[in-house]
């Protein structure tokens, strides 16, 4: 069994094969607990590997399980980082004030501080690859699902809203 097929490089940073074996029983345990069964495959395919984490970014189900499908909820979403752009650009104690030098060395230092080392140049190069592939493969996913109703998940969200509509009409 696989773990989730993510960027080589953020892997790393968050704690390497440990941290994706984390990841996976979170997924597994989320398939587990919802009631959309190709919500629930979805999840089990990148729990396992077999279809790239980032899908779930577009994906109707974990975007409504983590509060953010909706036009309401991005636009608070973009609200909300909008603003804390906006304060830590004002924040003259930020570590994103100052040159683009002096902001890059404040954010290495913070982040060998949490014990995240930043990979050299060579290493970014051989990873790109990686990278370049998960990206194709979620796009080509995506594009796919999106033709499907990404298996009939957005159709029972949409069930569920006008039935949540009807309620809030007759209370």
């Amino acid at each position: 069994m696989g773990t989730p097929d993510m960027n080589p490089l953020a892997a790393k940073m968050l704690g390497g094969a440990d941290f994706r074996k984390q990841l996976k029983r979170q997924l597994e345990e989320a398939a587990a607990k919802t009631d959309d069964p190709a919500y629930r495959a979805r999840l089990l395919e990148v729990a396992e590997g077999k279809r790239p984490l980032r899908t779930l970014m577009a994906d109707p189900g974990f975007l409504d399980q983590m509060g953010l499908r909706g036009r309401e909820a991005e636009r608070q979403f973009d609200e909300t980082m909008q603003q804390r752009i906006r304060e830590a650009l004002q924040d003259p104690n930020s570590i994103w004030h100052g040159t683009p030098d002096e902001v890059r060395e404040r954010v290495r230092s913070r982040l060998e501080d949490m014990g995240v080392t930043i990979p050299d140049t060579e290493e970014l190069k051989a990873l790109y690859c990686d990278a370049e592939r998960l990206g194709a493969q979620a796009g080509s996913i995506i594009r796919q699902e999106r033709l499907t109703g990404w298996g009939g998940t957005e159709e029972r969200l949409a069930e569920r809203d006008a039935q949540q509509a009807g309620k809030s009409d007759t209370d």
